[in-house]
Formats: C-alpha cells, structure tokens, sequence
C-alpha cells in the first residue's frame, strides 16, 4: 500500500487525506483507517507520526489553520507600519476567497474543520478563540493606525468596526461552506468590499478633508 517516500511527504498526505476527510465527514465519523486507505499509508504509520485520532486532528488543525493564520498575521503586522492601512485591509478581505478559489475543495474541507473541530475537541475552541482574538486585534489597530495617517475614516469606531468585520467575515466563511451555490467567494468578497467601501473612506476623499473631519459631499 505505502510507496517509497520519506517522511516529510508521508505526514504531509497524512495530514492532506485527514482534512479531507474530516471536512467531508466530520472527525466523529472519520476512521484512522480511511485516512490510512486515502494516504496510501498503513495504519501503524499514522500511529507513528500522530498517536490518536484526537492527535491526528490537532495536528490537521495546526498545519492548516493555526499556522497559516499566524503567518499571515505576522505577515501583515509587518507591513501595516510600511503602506496604507486602508489597502492592507482590504487585502486582508480578500485573502480567504483567493484560497478558496485557488482550492475550493481544501477550503470547504478547512472551514469544516472551523465548525466541528472546537465542538470535538475542547482544547480547539481555546486556540480558535486565541486565532479570532489576534485576528481582531490585528484589524483595529490597521483601522486605528490607518485613522491616524487619515486613509481610513475617523468617523467610526475601530473597536466596534473590526467587531463587525469579523463577524462578516466569520458569517461569510460559514455561508460559503452551508450555501455554496448562493454564497459564491467572488460575490462574498465583493460584499465585503462594498461593507468597507461604506465606512472607510477612499484615501483620495479622505485627504481632500480638513483636520479631525471627514469630507463634505457634494
């Protein structure tokens, strides 16, 4: 069953057939041994490189979810000193449903995962909360600090602004994987760009302002 690979590639399908599995069943019905038979692996090697199912998923979790968000989000950290924080959110927004078209099946698999892996195993709703919590941080100060250099509105509230997109976007990742005919990424991302468009203002408007107040229409 097993071909010849070295260890990095057997974890790495491991890891891949897990998710799709779980995504697809959900953990509680997902058996070691249809991951074995989806990987190409024997049962012991799964044994070898994770332990226990509930092993197997923390590590699905963590290659898929913790880690590619924590990088993301250092990733921005990085460049929200170096460029407009009002651009760097929006691209924040878009991220996602580049992923999911890139792999649509990877992505519904991975927000599956979001859903059932907090209720199956405890331990992931901490860590869920500790990504959700970083994440909203990370997006008030790009609004706070994009208020400061006057690209992103002073008008609003960040604290209540980052609240609202997160749970957009939280909403919307769910919507995807429960109503992926009426809740498409390319409309969803439009959404959230029209959602921002409203309380952001454009940093062209935003400059033609006076000091401390948003711009007048005309």
């Amino acid at each position: 069953m097993q071909n010849r690979r070295d260890g990095k590639e057997t974890r790495a399908d491991i890891l891949k057939a897990a998710l799709h599995l779980f995504g697809e069943y959900g953990y509680h019905k997902t058996s070691i041994s249809m991951v074995a038979d989806k990987a190409k692996v024997y049962r012991s090697a799964i044994a070898f490189y994770f332990g226990s199912k509930t092993d197997l998923l923390l590590g699905v979790w963590e290659h898929y979810i913790e880690n590619h968000l924590l990088s993301l989000i250092q990733e921005l950290s990085y460049e929200m000193d170096n460029g407009n924080q009002h651009h760097i959110l929006k691209r924040m927004i878009s991220l996602w449903t580049d992923n999911y078209t890139a792999d649509p099946e990877q992505m519904r698999a991975t927000l599956r995962l979001l859903l059932d892996g907090p209720q199956s195993i405890p331990v992931l709703s901490k860590q869920a909360q500790s990504l959700f919590y970083n994440a909203h941080q990370l997006m008030e100060q790009l609004i706070a600090r994009g208020q400061l250099n006057r690209t992103i509105s002073r008008e609003i509230n960040s604290n209540s602004m980052a609240n609202l997109l997160m749970l957009a976007i939280l909403g919307i990742q769910y919507g995807c994987y429960l109503c992926p005919d009426i809740c498409t990424p390319e409309k969803t991302t439009a959404d959230l760009h029209t959602l921002s468009e409203v309380f952001f203002m454009q940093p062209a408007l935003q400059a033609t302002g006076s000091e401390g107040q948003a711009p007048q229409p005309h």
